[in-house]
């Protein structure tokens, strides 16, 4: 199979990655948006599996939630396949605060899933920081992170060692730094890549393994 044959499988199949891992008996972490530190869940060995939504998806068990809540028609999309145990698969969760529509969810699934400990998503985290940019913010983010980090040295009943941060860490920006010579070739005059091509490229980088991703860029 060709290099883009694969991010295209993996962009169109979005679980799919995180199912393989799971085959092997890792564990799968779910998040909401862009601002959670996916270097802390990769230096715990797990998997960051940024959840998104489907445009054609039903959103009937989000619609009852509809009245309280102002929720972009995206991130209901993305609450009604967790109602409806698509994302089944996920063995924590990371909600963030971000987007009002975002972190709105934690209170809807923490209350469903305390409620209904059967439900077919796990208990949700809430990662909390700040907005602003003044030293207490700075402050109190760094707070929030070290807790994050403890939760994830939690869920894997080890430390994370400083050696597998900085992996982590070094993986990352590595991801960070091919996309961008990978934007410099869609820029390009003619493009050498399609927008297709980049679509597929970007999204599969948010469900795939970092390290495997940066190995077919």
């Amino acid at each position: 199979m060709s290099t883009f044959k694969t991010f295209q499988k993996y962009y169109q199949q979005r679980d799919l990655a995180a199912k393989e891992w799971k085959e092997k008996d890792g564990k799968v972490v779910g998040y909401f948006c862009d601002n959670v530190p996916e270097e802390f869940i990769l230096a715990a060995g797990f998997f960051p599996y940024r959840i998104s939504g489907d445009p054609n998806s039903d959103v009937d068990k989000a619609d009852r939630f509809e009245q309280t809540l102002a929720f972009e028609y995206f991130v209901k999309t993305m609450l009604n396949m967790v109602l409806d145990g698509q994302y089944d698969f996920l063995d924590y969760l990371v909600i963030p605060h971000a987007r009002a529509s975002i972190h709105q969810l934690y209170p809807i699934l923490a209350a469903l899933k305390q409620d209904d400990p059967s439900q077919k998503f796990p208990s949700p985290f809430f990662l909390d920081n700040a907005h602003t940019t003044y030293l207490t913010s700075e402050i109190y983010n760094r707070e929030r992170m070290l807790v994050f980090k403890k939760e994830m040295e939690k869920w894997a009943g080890q430390d994370i060692s400083d050696k597998s941060l900085a992996k982590a860490i070094t993986v990352g920006n590595e991801n960070k730094r091919l996309l961008k010579e990978m934007a410099r070739m869609r820029a390009a005059d003619p493009p050498r890549i399609s927008g297709i091509d980049a679509l597929q490229i970007l999204g599969s980088s948010m469900v795939m393994l970092k390290e495997e991703h940066n190995k077919l860029l």
